[in-house]
């Protein structure tokens, strides 16, 4: 229905003397028209349309920052990290030294009262407290990793919320532009109507696209609206006031083979998968020293009516069934977590080259498009159009709506590509 009354429009021809009439009133509505006197104009709506597109102070890292320090699901972290290193070292030190005292009397008055003490502590093999404190050490850092990986997800969570609140900030700096030029638009429609200069279906077109742009600026309102409040909870519940319309991001990608070793050195994911290794080796060396006898050594003391009996206990365990196959878990695990690692590398390696190369054709794309969609050279050349009457108010309406549309799909190209670079990058959060 709309594409058919446009097709009416613009078989209307508006007279410029008339248009040159609205531009005036146009002017005096502050709609940011610049008029030249004798006849001559310039409408210069590049700055109403694309104000917003200033650079402000990026608020990105501010965020960051902020949720690191409030965030609720990273302070539990922080507390399970300080309780998995405490587990750690629990179990590796010497077991509890026992001590039992036997009373013991006769079934017959000529026999004497007897009773025993014993007091006995139990060895592992030596070496073994050496092993013990060092896969303790090894499952703490395992623990930090665990915490890196659950912070690096909330971050590039935070982070991405925030490049899709550039986005919106900037489109909606866009549609309440579009919403201002057009309400002023039909004011002078209407009014020009009412004096017989224009028709109903000019004024019709123009309600339509003024209802459209106010649901696109309600839709864009609530998403702008769901994402605070998104950040909100990830910043423990504080709300966040986010205006920025910059993405911090704006570096260049570095070559793939800098992001591939970046990548591998300090990702904590593989990170994770490398120190379960450690761990599943330093297991095995636990288990086989756990293999070995243990020993005991303690007093024993027997005491009678008139004799007493001190001494020393001693007493060694042999492992014969209690660990059997521990030693052969314990490699097969370390097997599995090799594979796994190598795995691993090449899925991410696989993800980070897919992104890379997503990333290039955007940059390539979104370039294209800032070099073919010029903010003011466009409006310049549809003012030296509609000024040389060879275009009709209709119609320059119509580019303009073009051009926006164009400014759209920049922002959105814009918004794709940094989300990807955040994607990329995220093991520099």
């Amino acid at each position: 229905m709309i594409f058919r009354e446009l097709n009416i429009l613009f078989e209307f021809r508006l007279s410029l003397n008339n248009f040159f009439n609205f531009a005036t009133q146009f002017t005096s509505k502050n709609l940011g028209v610049k008029m030249v006197l004798g006849n001559k104009f310039v409408l210069s709506l590049s700055l109403l349309l694309f104000s917003g597109a200033l650079v402000s102070q990026n608020q990105t890292s501010l965020v960051l920052k902020s949720i690191l320090e409030n965030n609720k699901t990273l302070k539990a972290a922080g507390h399970w990290v300080a309780s998995q290193k405490l587990e750690a070292k629990t179990g590796i030190y010497l077991a509890n030294p026992s001590v039992t005292y036997d009373y013991l009397w006769g079934n017959q008055n000529t026999l004497p009262i007897q009773s025993e003490v014993n007091a006995i502590q139990e060895f592992d093999f030596p070496g073994v407290y050496k092993k013990k404190a060092q896969h303790a050490n090894l499952q703490a850092t395992q623990a930090e990793i665990d915490g890196k990986i659950l912070r690096q997800s909330v971050l590039l969570e935070a982070q991405s919320t925030c490049i899709e609140l550039v986005y919106l900030n900037k489109q909606k700096t866009l549609l309440q532009n579009q919403l201002n030029f057009t309400t002023k638009l039909l004011e002078m429609q209407q009014a020009r109507l009412q004096k017989g200069e224009s028709n109903i279906l000019e004024v019709n077109i123009l309600n339509l696209n003024l209802v459209t742009l106010k649901s696109d600026f309600r839709k864009n309102e609530t998403n702008r609206n769901n994402l605070l409040k998104k950040l909100a909870e990830l910043n423990g519940g504080a709300s966040i006031e986010f205006t920025d319309t910059s993405y911090f991001l704006d570096k260049p990608v570095p070559e793939f083979e800098t992001i591939k070793d970046k990548a591998v050195s300090v990702d904590p994911s593989l990170a994770s998968l490398s120190q379960k290794i450690e761990l599943s080796k330093s297991q095995i060396a636990v288990t086989k020293a756990l293999s070995y006898p243990k020993f005991e050594l303690g007093y024993r003391g027997t005491y009678m009516a008139g004799d007493n009996y001190n001494g020393i206990h001693t007493g060694i365990s042999i492992p014969l069934w209690e660990n059997k196959n521990a030693v052969k878990t314990a490699k097969a695990q370390s097997l599995y977590w090799q594979s796994e690692l190598e795995s691993e590398q090449v899925k991410q390696m696989g993800e980070l080259r897919r992104l890379y190369d997503e990333c290039q054709s955007l940059k390539i794309s979104l370039d294209d498009y800032q070099s073919n969609v010029p903010m003011q050279q466009s409006v310049t050349l549809l003012n030296k159009a509609l000024q040389a009457g060879e275009i009709s108010a209709p119609e320059y309406f119509a580019e303009m709506c073009v051009w926006s549309q164009s400014h759209q799909a920049l922002l959105q190209l814009e918004y794709e590509y940094y989300q990807k670079i955040a994607e990329l990058m995220k093991f520099e959060l």
